[in-house]
């Protein structure tokens, strides 16, 4: 499973993604009290323009985003 805070604690820079400020401003705050590096991105991730500003912050992002909100 998916686990933003051990990934930002092991030196990963998360960026985290909701369509809550509110939400991903929790999750933020998490991440850094931990330890670990991150920085929000609000927005719809189906959403291609909500998407493409995440991108932009980090190009190894495009995979994640193929997958997301896909059902297997």
């Amino acid at each position: 499973m998916f686990d933003p805070v051990r990934l930002a604690v092991h030196g990963a820079h998360v960026v985290v993604n909701d369509i809550s400020a509110e939400a991903a401003g929790e999750t933020l705050a998490e991440l850094v009290a931990a330890g670990g590096s991150a920085e929000v991105a609000v927005g719809d991730v189906l959403g291609e323009l909500a998407v493409d500003p995440a991108l932009a912050l980090d190009e190894s992002l495009r995979h994640e985003r193929q997958s997301a909100g896909r059902a297997g």
